[in-house]
């Protein structure tokens, strides 16, 4: 079985998100070091830095990710927006590094017309970086809404086989799953709860059924059936379709 986690709450300190994990059921970590609408990104102490790394170690290290603001744009042709994104990803990969964590995931803007919307192109980004630590995150609701049908088990199968072909599964580091308020094809990045929305439970069962993916982190990103974000229903469900 995958190991099923979730996006959770660490405010009041990075070291929060091992017990908000916890309460949901979830085995891998991601979260929003700092707001995710707002410049800017993560400057933890030494202390910080020290106080994070023991409650890290205690929880047994995790799969633990930051999600970078969602402003970031490495592709404008802004000249403010285009510096201020590379600071800002500078800045949260080097409070990564410090803590010891397991990557900083951020949108490359993978919808509709923007780039990212096709695997060949992510592909070319890696290849363009050209850095063996660049690793790449499969939101199941981004790929949906640029037209990979995940609805079924032959199109879950025929889709990871095109990213095993284009992208390649050495460089796949985690799932983000999420369904879709909206259908296929849409280019709208709408979460919903496992089950609840276009992509429905035979695709997820599929997804955490494969064996190429048995060793990639599957994290939620849903909206929660209260509305709270990723919660320990959704972590359930996941873990039923696993089983």
């Amino acid at each position: 079985m995958p190991v099923i986690g979730a996006h959770v709450e660490a405010r009041h300190g990075l070291w929060n998100a091992f017990p908000n994990a916890v309460a949901v059921g979830a085995d891998a970590i991601q979260v929003h070091p700092t707001p995710p609408g707002f410049w800017g990104s993560p400057k933890p102490s030494e202390e910080d830095v020290e106080h994070f790394r023991q409650a890290y170690a205690d929880a047994g290290r995790p799969p633990f990710y930051f999600h970078a603001v969602y402003l970031i744009n490495l592709a404008s042709e802004d000249p403010k927006v285009n510096p201020r994104s590379e600071s800002t990803l500078a800045g949260y990969l080097a409070a990564a590094d410090s803590l010891g964590i397991d990557g900083v995931i951020f949108h490359v803007a993978g919808t509709g017309g923007c780039v990212g919307a096709r695997f060949e192109e992510i592909r070319a980004m890696i290849d363009a970086v050209g850095d063996e630590r660049v690793r790449s995150c499969f939101d199941t609701c981004h790929a949906f809404a640029s037209g990979y049908d995940l609805r079924t088990p032959a199109g879950a199968k025929a889709v990871i086989d095109d990213w095993e072909r284009l992208v390649g599964l050495d460089r796949l580091e985690a799932v983000h799953a999420n369904d879709s308020m909206t259908g296929l094809g849409s280019n709208r990045d709408r979460h919903q709860n496992i089950g609840l929305g276009e992509i429905g439970e035979d695709g997820f069962r599929a997804l955490l059924h494969d064996p190429r993916l048995a060793k990639v982190p599957f994290i939620l990103e849903v909206p929660g059936f209260e509305g709270l974000g990723p919660d320990a229903e959704n972590v359930a469900i996941l873990r039923r379709l696993a089983a």
